[in-house]
């Protein structure tokens, strides 16, 4: 087994299996491999997460300790969990420059200066077609946006159904 690392990353590049009969796990027929189950790609005598030989144990172990086991299941969690966070964050940001501009009474704003405020226009909860343009709705406050302004910025009370 060869361990690539590239900053916190890291790759496994597993020799392809031989295809013999010395390989139990090898479906032999189309039929065996409908029923068989998909093969592991990296070799089960090491730990998935740091590359280490696995000690002894359970036969289908893929971890050498309690630490690499919560590494690796970080991981695959961290990358979902910060695209998550990210996309909160954008929008609580575009709401709260929205609410700032409201109740300051300002209900147009240039594109450009709200730009430069941070607002990201691609992140809304929702939107709605209205005549020829479209209105868009971050969490409690109604908007609209042309080529070159943000206007139309009133805030209205959301339905609360079941709370």
């Amino acid at each position: 087994m060869i361990l690539l690392k590239r900053k916190n990353f890291r790759f496994f590049f597993v020799k392809p299996l031989l295809f013999s009969a010395e390989c139990p796990s090898w479906p032999q027929s189309v039929k065996d491999m409908k029923t068989t189950n998909r093969l592991r790609p990296v070799d089960p005598q090491y730990c998935i997460q740091c590359g280490k030989p696995l000690p002894p144990g359970r036969p289908d172990r893929k971890f050498c300790s309690a630490q690499c086991k919560n590494r690796w299941h970080n991981a695959q969690t961290g990358r979902y969990n910060n695209y998550r966070l990210r996309v909160i964050s954008a929008l609580d940001k575009n709401h709260r420059i929205l609410l700032q501009l409201h109740d300051a009474g300002i209900r147009s704003v240039p594109k450009i200066e709200a730009l430069s405020m941070g607002f990201q226009p691609d992140y809304f909860t929702g939107c709605n077609g209205v005549r020829s343009h479209v209105e868009y709705i971050c969490f409690d406050i109604r908007y609209h946006v042309s080529m070159n302004r943000i206007w139309g910025i009133v805030r209205f009370e959301p339905l609360l159904l079941g709370l």
